[in-house]
């Protein structure tokens, strides 16, 4: 049985683009496997040991699944009178599940369609979409399993009334966690400035532990002791202590990426911008003193424009 990106590069494409014409020429043009495991209405995407890349007929001939094991990826549904057609778009992030929807499925976790009105637009998919609640509007249904359903006119458009796809949000951060953040801000920026100050200090102190040849493992910040910085009211010697020696730490993270080159070779590493230590100290400190919460959502909306790198659904 064959497995991984080999097999599935090869498998038969059946894109949004082919649709449910590409399907039917599909099935029809190749045989019914031998073996107890196929069923009347399945033939393989890639050989017929592969069950588990398939293409499964509806009843009736009613829609065409494109299957990775046991998860239709991609429904094509038969084109109704007035040219226009229905399909079903699921997500997965899994690797296979990323090569099988680029590769055979023909898109990924954000595509891109024109719409009727001539707008360029995305329609994220939800890689959870039975756990996922809010939908965009209540109609149309998306059917149980599937991250988005798409409607195209007989030239490929997307119709917006009659497509759908699961509510993308970004969390962000409250008003109440941003008035809290200014306060802070303005408490620590003395302080900070005082550790600004010391990086040459740092720099020192940091350049004769760069031997560990691991630059890029990220650094464990609660080796600290996350104790020592929750429940702050004011700032005092024990606050400062802690401040001070999470800035060699935040600087030892930094200067030991300048200290490699693409080839992890030992080059020469000046100091660091004090610009950019100050606003990765500045993050690292907020997060560890607990007042950079993002407890808010902003809805990306109904097929955004574009979307962030990182957003999530409900």
């Amino acid at each position: 049985m064959s497995f991984g990106s080999n097999a599935i590069g090869q498998c038969t494409s059946i894109t949004i683009i082919g649709g449910y014409p590409a399907a039917v020429r599909h099935f029809e043009d190749t045989k019914l496997p031998r073996g107890t495991k196929w069923g009347e209405d399945e033939r393989p995407l890639y050989n017929t040991r592969s069950h588990h890349y398939r293409l499964v007929r509806g009843p009736d001939g009613a829609y065409y699944d494109v299957v990775l094991y046991s998860t239709p990826m991609l429904r094509l549904f038969k084109p109704n009178e007035d040219g226009t057609r229905e399909l079903c778009l699921r997500a997965n992030l899994s690797r296979a599940s990323s090569m099988f929807m680029w590769s055979v499925c023909g898109f990924g976790y954000a595509p891109r369609f024109t719409t009727t009105e001539g707008d360029a637009v995305l329609v994220p998919l939800s890689c959870w979409p039975q756990a996922a609640v809010q939908r965009v509007g209540s109609t149309p249904s998306i059917p149980d399993g599937f991250s988005a359903l798409i409607t195209l006119d007989a030239e490929g458009r997307l119709i917006r009334e009659r497509s759908a796809h699961y509510m993308p949000y970004v969390r962000v951060m409250s008003d109440e966690n941003k008035a809290v953040r200014v306060q802070w801000s303005a408490k620590l920026a003395t302080y900070i400035d005082m550790l600004m100050l010391r990086s040459s200090y740092y720099h020192a102190a940091a350049a004769p532990r760069m031997y560990n040849g691991r630059p890029f493992n990220g650094t464990n910040y609660g080796r600290l002791g996350r104790d020592r910085f929750r429940q702050w009211d004011a700032i005092g010697d024990n606050e400062f202590s802690s401040m001070n020696d999470l800035a060699q730490m935040v600087y030892t993270q930094m200067l030991s990426s300048r200290m490699y080159d693409d080839n992890l070779n030992d080059k020469p590493a000046g100091l660091v911008e004090v610009k950019k230590f100050r606003v990765s100290f500045t993050r690292t400190l907020f997060k560890l003193i607990g007042i950079d919460k993002q407890s808010g959502k902003r809805v990306l909306g109904n097929f955004p424009v574009k979307v962030p790198q990182r957003y999530r659904f409900d």
